[in-house]
Protein backbone atom coordinates (compact mmCIF):
# COMPACT_ATOMS: atom_id res chain seq x y z
CA UNK A 1 0.00 0.00 0.00
CA UNK A 2 1.36 3.08 -0.59
CA UNK A 3 2.21 5.59 1.95
CA UNK A 4 -0.16 8.71 3.09
CA UNK A 5 1.97 11.81 2.60
CA UNK A 6 2.29 14.70 4.85
CA UNK A 7 3.68 17.82 4.29
CA UNK A 8 5.65 19.23 7.27
CA UNK A 9 6.34 22.81 8.05
CA UNK A 10 9.31 23.93 9.73
CA UNK A 11 7.56 26.93 11.78
CA UNK A 12 9.18 29.37 13.12
CA UNK A 13 13.12 28.89 12.95
CA UNK A 14 13.90 31.33 15.71
CA UNK A 15 10.54 29.98 17.76
CA UNK A 16 10.05 26.12 18.82
CA UNK A 17 8.35 25.26 15.68
CA UNK A 18 11.46 23.01 14.41
CA UNK A 19 12.42 21.61 18.03
CA UNK A 20 8.23 20.28 18.38
CA UNK A 21 8.17 18.80 15.00
CA UNK A 22 11.16 17.26 15.40
CA UNK A 23 10.13 15.58 18.25
CA UNK A 24 7.01 14.44 16.64
CA UNK A 25 8.63 12.88 13.94
CA UNK A 26 10.95 11.36 16.34
CA UNK A 27 8.05 9.68 18.75
CA UNK A 28 5.97 8.77 15.08
CA UNK A 29 8.97 7.10 13.16
CA UNK A 30 9.60 4.41 12.22
CA UNK A 31 6.13 3.85 9.83
CA UNK A 32 5.80 2.80 6.33
CA UNK A 33 2.00 4.28 6.06
CA UNK A 34 3.29 7.94 6.21
CA UNK A 35 5.41 10.04 4.08
CA UNK A 36 6.69 13.07 5.71
CA UNK A 37 7.88 16.00 3.40
CA UNK A 38 9.55 18.83 5.77
CA UNK A 39 9.28 21.89 4.25
CA UNK A 40 11.95 24.70 5.19
CA UNK A 41 15.89 24.97 5.00
CA UNK A 42 18.40 21.77 5.00
CA UNK A 43 20.39 23.47 8.01
CA UNK A 44 17.49 24.15 10.10
CA UNK A 45 16.64 20.46 9.34
CA UNK A 46 19.11 18.62 10.37
CA UNK A 47 20.04 20.87 13.03
CA UNK A 48 16.87 20.01 14.64
CA UNK A 49 16.88 16.23 14.20
CA UNK A 50 19.73 15.32 15.13
CA UNK A 51 19.33 17.65 18.31
CA UNK A 52 15.85 16.28 19.21
CA UNK A 53 15.02 12.77 17.11
CA UNK A 54 18.67 11.47 16.31
CA UNK A 55 17.16 8.27 14.93
CA UNK A 56 15.08 9.97 12.17
CA UNK A 57 17.25 10.11 8.70
CA UNK A 58 16.96 13.42 6.66
CA UNK A 59 16.57 12.43 2.99
CA UNK A 60 18.16 15.09 0.89
CA UNK A 61 17.55 13.73 -2.30
CA UNK A 62 14.12 12.20 -2.89
CA UNK A 63 11.58 12.86 -4.40
CA UNK A 64 7.84 12.91 -3.14
CA UNK A 65 6.66 9.65 -3.94
CA UNK A 66 9.77 7.75 -5.10
CA UNK A 67 9.35 3.77 -4.62
CA UNK A 68 11.58 2.62 -1.55
CA UNK A 69 9.81 5.07 1.17
CA UNK A 70 12.04 4.12 4.04
CA UNK A 71 10.48 4.08 7.32
CA UNK A 72 13.10 5.68 9.28
CA UNK A 73 13.61 8.51 6.96
CA UNK A 74 12.07 11.58 6.02
CA UNK A 75 11.99 13.52 2.84
CA UNK A 76 13.41 17.29 2.53
CA UNK A 77 11.94 20.01 -0.01
CA UNK A 78 13.80 23.18 0.09
CA UNK A 79 10.86 25.65 -0.84
CA UNK A 80 12.29 28.10 -3.42
CA UNK A 81 11.74 31.99 -4.33
CA UNK A 82 12.12 34.28 -1.80
CA UNK A 83 8.79 35.12 -0.76
CA UNK A 84 7.18 37.25 1.22
CA UNK A 85 9.15 40.92 1.58
CA UNK A 86 6.73 43.13 3.27
CA UNK A 87 6.85 43.09 7.23
CA UNK A 88 7.40 40.27 9.69
CA UNK A 89 11.17 38.72 10.27
CA UNK A 90 13.23 36.88 8.19
CA UNK A 91 12.26 33.77 10.71
CA UNK A 92 8.81 34.84 9.82
CA UNK A 93 9.47 35.07 6.25
CA UNK A 94 10.86 31.38 5.99
CA UNK A 95 7.87 30.08 7.89
CA UNK A 96 5.77 31.92 5.25
CA UNK A 97 7.87 30.25 2.92
CA UNK A 98 7.32 26.62 4.01
CA UNK A 99 3.67 27.07 4.69
CA UNK A 100 2.81 28.24 1.12
CA UNK A 101 4.97 25.22 -0.36
CA UNK A 102 3.01 22.91 1.81
CA UNK A 103 -0.09 24.75 0.71
CA UNK A 104 1.37 24.03 -3.30
CA UNK A 105 1.93 20.40 -2.36
CA UNK A 106 -1.81 19.67 -1.14
CA UNK A 107 -3.29 21.43 -3.55
CA UNK A 108 -1.50 19.63 -6.45
CA UNK A 109 -2.44 16.41 -4.80
CA UNK A 110 1.03 15.89 -4.22
CA UNK A 111 0.21 15.54 0.34
CA UNK A 112 -2.79 14.80 1.10
CA UNK A 113 -2.31 16.92 4.43
CA UNK A 114 -0.13 19.91 5.77
CA UNK A 115 0.58 19.82 9.85
CA UNK A 116 2.01 23.38 10.69
CA UNK A 117 4.99 23.75 13.36
CA UNK A 118 4.26 26.90 15.99
CA UNK A 119 5.00 30.14 15.05
CA UNK A 120 4.79 33.47 16.75
CA UNK A 121 1.97 35.52 14.88
CA UNK A 122 4.14 38.64 15.01
CA UNK A 123 6.65 37.54 13.27
CA UNK A 124 4.32 36.52 10.07
CA UNK A 125 4.89 39.25 6.97
CA UNK A 126 2.42 41.40 6.13
CA UNK A 127 -0.96 40.22 4.14
CA UNK A 128 -0.29 40.32 0.41
CA UNK A 129 -4.37 39.82 -0.15
CA UNK A 130 -5.32 43.02 2.28
CA UNK A 131 -3.82 45.79 4.63
CA UNK A 132 -1.90 44.32 8.08
CA UNK A 133 -0.56 41.27 9.45
CA UNK A 134 -2.14 37.82 9.17
CA UNK A 135 -3.64 36.60 12.30
CA UNK A 136 -1.96 32.85 11.98
CA UNK A 137 -1.51 29.94 9.80
CA UNK A 138 -5.26 28.99 9.48
CA UNK A 139 -6.44 31.90 7.89
CA UNK A 140 -3.97 32.02 5.64
CA UNK A 141 -4.76 28.53 4.60
CA UNK A 142 -8.11 29.60 4.33
CA UNK A 143 -7.24 32.62 1.80
CA UNK A 144 -4.89 30.59 0.16
CA UNK A 145 -6.94 27.54 -0.65
CA UNK A 146 -10.31 30.26 -0.80
CA UNK A 147 -12.23 28.26 2.10
CA UNK A 148 -13.66 28.61 5.11
CA UNK A 149 -11.86 27.69 8.00
CA UNK A 150 -12.70 25.32 10.54
CA UNK A 151 -10.93 24.31 14.22
CA UNK A 152 -11.41 20.35 15.09
CA UNK A 153 -10.18 17.87 16.85
CA UNK A 154 -10.48 14.48 15.65
CA UNK A 155 -9.52 10.89 17.40
CA UNK A 156 -10.70 7.49 16.39
CA UNK A 157 -14.36 7.92 17.95
CA UNK A 158 -14.86 11.55 18.47
CA UNK A 159 -14.57 14.74 15.61
CA UNK A 160 -14.83 17.92 17.26
CA UNK A 161 -15.79 21.77 15.40
CA UNK A 162 -15.25 24.64 16.95
CA UNK A 163 -17.61 27.38 16.09
CA UNK A 164 -15.50 30.16 17.23
CA UNK A 165 -12.05 30.75 17.24
CA UNK A 166 -9.81 33.75 18.57
CA UNK A 167 -12.50 35.95 19.74
CA UNK A 168 -12.69 37.51 23.76
CA UNK A 169 -15.64 35.06 25.85
CA UNK A 170 -17.91 37.69 26.07
CA UNK A 171 -18.00 37.61 21.99
CA UNK A 172 -19.10 34.09 21.95
CA UNK A 173 -23.14 34.57 22.68
CA UNK A 174 -23.12 37.45 19.36
CA UNK A 175 -20.78 34.95 17.46
CA UNK A 176 -22.67 31.31 17.94
CA UNK A 177 -25.66 31.80 15.27
CA UNK A 178 -27.44 29.07 13.65
CA UNK A 179 -26.13 29.80 10.59
CA UNK A 180 -22.53 29.88 11.75
CA UNK A 181 -23.30 26.12 13.77
CA UNK A 182 -24.73 25.15 10.36
CA UNK A 183 -22.14 26.18 8.65
CA UNK A 184 -20.10 24.07 10.74
CA UNK A 185 -22.07 21.11 10.79
CA UNK A 186 -21.61 21.49 6.63
CA UNK A 187 -17.69 21.40 6.83
CA UNK A 188 -17.04 18.67 9.44
CA UNK A 189 -20.15 16.31 7.63
CA UNK A 190 -17.76 17.26 4.39
CA UNK A 191 -14.51 15.89 5.58
CA UNK A 192 -16.38 12.16 6.87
Amino acid sequence: MKPVTLAVTCGDPEGIGPEVAAKALGALLPRDDVEFLLLGPHSLWGEALTRWAPRVRLLADRSPGDPGHPPDGVTLLVPEGRGPERGGTSGGRIAMRALDAGIVLAQAGIARGIVTAPLAKDRLPERDDAPGRWHGQTEILASRCNADPLMAFWTGSLLVGVATDHIPLRDVPRSVTAARVEGCLRLLAAAL
